[in-house]
């Protein structure tokens, strides 16, 4: 079994460009793949190549999906005008699954590859773009981490170099607290949330914050992922008299929470984790309009009659969010930051973007030494006339 093991693996690390599952046939172990996509032949000249790291298996593959669009569709338009250097931008897709095991092998695809990627983008889920920070900032392999909010998504610091984020990497939880200071300090409140890794450090990040406040800690509720009656939660915090409900978790369980305050207790408002900013929760948003708000990063560029049109979703394109802005910000500004460095090495890259303003799909955003983005933080949003709209100025 162990030479077997050996050998399967010596062939697939001669397939860089491939996703590596496993599975059990005939008492030996045999490797499945999933071929990844470019934007086009991957042997023509004249090529820039960039890898795009997505989950296109798992829980949120339609997050994966979307943001390959995205990317997909800022590189044609770079392309449309000429490209990077001269140079047409290929994209290679890699699938991240927004777990560890995945992850790694997708990071490992991609530095070990043949094929020499000027840049990386995505790894949208928080504890995989943590995780992975320092193996790419090893490698020389800029990646620019995109459409997270997780609190310390990557630890910024001068010893990981050529990571960059976009948006920057602020707490949630600080901008949950800000809307709780309306509240007066004896209101009861609870943090209701699935048990993801997401979601536990969510639930410990608001309750640190709140603790600074001088507020008392909040009561938490724990859900599965999948379960269906959230009666009884409801009702022990309609009797505890809570006033107001943070929720990290997804969209499913969002939509059975949401259904059932509105039959037991109405009166208790609901903060959101970015998670259900979603195109297949705006009905259930629309619905609950009243108690819902989600904390979103703001800007003045986002949401504006001319991106409306963008962030339509049709039968082949998924609707864009905020998260595949962040995708297509961070390509417009790798590529610009080339353009003026005439380069794409990655010291070069670096260089213009820590000195300049670049010019982007969310307004103009710079990068500080540490690679945080000033593209704009986060504000709380609700669903108002078919779109999501800030209930304050934004925070920059």
């Amino acid at each position: 079994m162990t030479k077997c093991w050996k050998k399967l693996w010596e062939a697939a690390s001669r397939l860089p460009l491939l996703y590596m599952g496993c599975s059990i046939t005939y008492g030996c172990a045999s490797l499945s793949f999933v071929v990844v996509t470019s934007t086009q032949a991957a042997h023509a000249s004249g090529e820039i190549r960039i890898a795009i790291a997505v989950p296109l298996t798992g829980p949120q593959q339609k997050l994966g999906r979307e943001l390959q669009s995205a990317a997909e569709r800022a590189i044609q338009s770079l392309n449309a005008d000429s490209g990077v250097l001269g140079q047409s931008v290929v994209s290679f897709v890699f699938d991240d699954g927004c777990s560890m095991e995945p992850g790694v092998a997708a990071a490992r695809s991609i530095i070990a590859s043949t094929v020499k990627f000027a840049a990386v983008f995505g790894h949208p889920c928080g504890s995989i773009a943590k995780a992975l920070a320092t193996t790419y900032s090893s490698a020389e392999q800029p990646l620019f981490v995109t459409g997270v909010t997780p609190p310390r998504t990557v630890e910024t610091s001068p010893s990981l170099p050529h990571i960059y984020r976009i948006p920057r990497d602020r707490n949630p939880a600080a901008g949950v607290v800000d809307a709780l200071k309306q509240l007066p300090q004896g209101a009861r409140i609870a943090i209701v949330r699935d048990k993801t890794q997401f979601a536990t450090t969510f639930a410990q990040t608001v309750q640190t914050e709140m603790s600074k406040t001088g507020r008392g800690p909040a009561t938490t509720e724990t859900f599965s992922g999948g379960d269906k009656d959230f009666h009884r939660m409801v009702e022990r915090m309609r009797t505890a008299e809570t006033k107001q409900i943070i929720f990290a978790g997804f969209p499913a369980e969002a939509t059975l929470l949401l259904d059932e305050l509105k039959r037991s207790a109405p009166d208790i408002p609901v903060i959101g984790s970015d998670s259900l900013a979603a195109p297949e929760f705006s009905d259930v948003a629309a619905r609950h309009s009243t108690r819902l708000q989600v904390l979103l990063p703001a800007g003045s560029d986002y949401f504006t009659p001319a991106t409306d049109a963008r962030i339509q979703p049709t039968q082949d394109v998924p609707a864009q969010t905020w998260r595949s802005l962040a995708v297509v910000a961070a390509i417009e500004a790798w590529a610009q930051a080339a353009k003026r460095a005439q380069s794409i090495s990655a010291s070069d890259i670096a260089r213009e973007l820590s000195v300049g303003i670049l010019h982007t799909s969310m307004g103009e955003i710079s990068f500080d030494a540490r690679g945080q983005s000033s593209a704009p933080s986060l504000v709380l949003y609700r669903w108002l006339d078919g779109r999501w709209r800030p209930e304050q100025p934004p925070k920059r």
